[in-house]
């Protein structure tokens, strides 16, 4: 009897167990920085889209940009946004087509026309 007890209470621990898994972004950062309210934010290529998510059409470029912002907040309508693709740089203004909030962040999408400067 006390076998069975151990028994059923070593597989209750055992399945209680938590495993670590990696969560982190396989998604490549593309810049970081701060707002003029002081709130650090990182930008990434959207995960959610095909495998190339740039396309090219002479001096401009069409995007989708991921912004993680840390914390609760509610994200700028459209952000100013220079990068450096294929060896030249495009800047230009992203709008926002959504953004969604977690325990800690606001995950906000962003597209646009980026022009070669």
């Amino acid at each position: 009897m006390n076998k069975g007890i151990f028994a059923i209470f070593f597989v209750v621990a055992v399945l209680s167990i938590s495993f670590p898994v990696n969560a982190q972004k396989t998604a490549q950062r593309v810049g970081e920085g701060y707002t003029s309210e002081g709130i650090y934010y990182e930008v990434y290529v959207a995960e959610d889209l095909a495998e190339n998510d740039i396309v090219l059409c002479g001096a401009s470029v069409s995007v989708t940009r991921e912004v993680i912002y840390s914390g609760v907040v509610k994200p700028q309508k459209e952000i100013s946004w220079r990068e450096k693709i294929n060896g030249s740089y495009y800047s230009g203004v992203l709008t926002i087509s959504k953004y969604s909030y977690t325990t800690s962040q606001t995950v906000a999408t962003y597209t646009g026309v980026l022009y070669k400067e």
